[in-house]
């Protein structure tokens, strides 16, 4: 069995942390945060993907409208195997 977990996931997750964090400023994440609706919770058969966090999100979307980047060419993790 191979393990999900490489060697520089956790440099990469907290670089990704630090791009969020300047993207959505904590001042600004709690003006937004009270605004959003509760989760849903998950169903226990067939829960599907795991949803992103809502700050994730909301700094995808800065992330793009900042750069004027279409969505189709953002890149996805999935893009070698779609090749």
């Amino acid at each position: 069995m191979t393990s999900a977990w490489q060697p520089g996931a956790a440099r990469v997750l907290s670089s990704l942390v630090w791009v969020i964090e300047e993207l959505v400023p904590d001042g600004l994440w709690e003006r937004i945060a009270p605004l959003l609706p509760p989760p849903k919770p998950r169903r226990y058969r067939h829960p599907g993907r795991r949803p992103v966090e809502d700050r994730a999100a909301l700094a995808g979307i800065v992330f793009v409208l900042k750069t004027r980047l279409n969505w189709n060419q953002l890149p996805t993790p999935w893009s070698a195997a779609r090749a």
